[in-house]
């Protein structure tokens, strides 16, 4: 799941990452990344949902969507239908996607002012919200219709669900890095920073504590060749925030 920055007016214009300018990175935010609000939340150990939109509708929902959760189990018509009765997301609006487990074994996925996409072996169902959703969806079905990833040894549901979406942010990230410092993140590419929660250990948990390491690779005569690391990023959680901090390799850096 993909946050940017939490703005009131969702009109900040930020740049995105360019190879030669990892300082603005994240606009004045020197490096180490530290005010990126979660988008990905977890409302109770049975739900989990992703929001895109005003912060303030969105920090209503999830207080009483918790508070719900405290006097009854969560199902997906319920809160469906919480967010159709909210008065409050027509002033401040909030697309929603999330997962809820009723019972013991039955998994459901809701969404609300957002668009179902893609249904495969591969991803299952997908649903995208914000302004990145056009793009996003055209990524989901071209990734989507791709062969099955290949694995070695003995893969778990629980671990390839964590490798595939590791894969997919991490492609998200290598787009950001080509579109260069003049595209307006939260206006036309996929924001600051990329969640995951997956559902392990009878609760619904974030994937946190995770590096990337980018490269590029390429086949020349029959030949897979690898460039050198382009940019390390680190991404951590510091409640109530995501913590980004960039690492930027130069062919100076790799000679040392």
């Amino acid at each position: 799941m993909l946050t940017g920055e939490a703005t009131q007016n969702n009109k900040r214009n930020i740049a995105v990452p360019a190879l030669g300018n990892v300082g603005d990175f994240f606009g004045n935010s020197d490096w180490a990344i530290t005010g990126l609000a979660q988008k990905v939340v977890l409302i109770s150990p049975s739900c989990a949902i992703a929001w895109a939109g005003s912060w303030i509708g969105a920090k209503s929902l999830i207080f009483d969507l918790r508070e719900m959760s405290q006097r009854e189990a969560l199902t997906a018509g319920a809160i469906l239908s919480y967010l159709e009765q909210n008065t409050d997301l027509q002033q401040y609006p909030v697309s929603v996607v999330g997962w809820v487990l009723e019972g013991r074994e039955n998994f459901k996925q809701f969404w609300y002012e957002a668009e179902y996409t893609f249904t495969g072996d591969k991803l299952g169902l997908v649903a995208v919200a914000g302004t990145g959703r056009s793009a996003m969806k055209q990524f989901v079905e071209t990734i989507g219709s791709m062969p099955p990833i290949a694995t070695t040894g003995t893969v778990g549901p629980a671990q390839l669900a964590i490798g595939t979406s590791s894969f997919l942010n991490s492609a998200l990230i290598r787009t950001e890095l080509h579109g260069g410092n003049s595209t307006p993140t939260l206006l036309s590419m996929f924001g600051g920073g990329y969640e995951a929660a997956i559902y392990t250990d009878g609760a619904f948990r974030k994937i946190g504590d995770i590096t990337y390491v980018l490269w590029e690779a390429c086949v020349i005569k029959g030949k897979v060749i690898f460039s050198s690391p382009q940019l390390i990023l680190k991404q951590q959680y510091e409640s109530p925030r995501v913590s980004w901090r960039p690492v930027g390799l130069s062919q100076a850096t790799m000679a040392a």
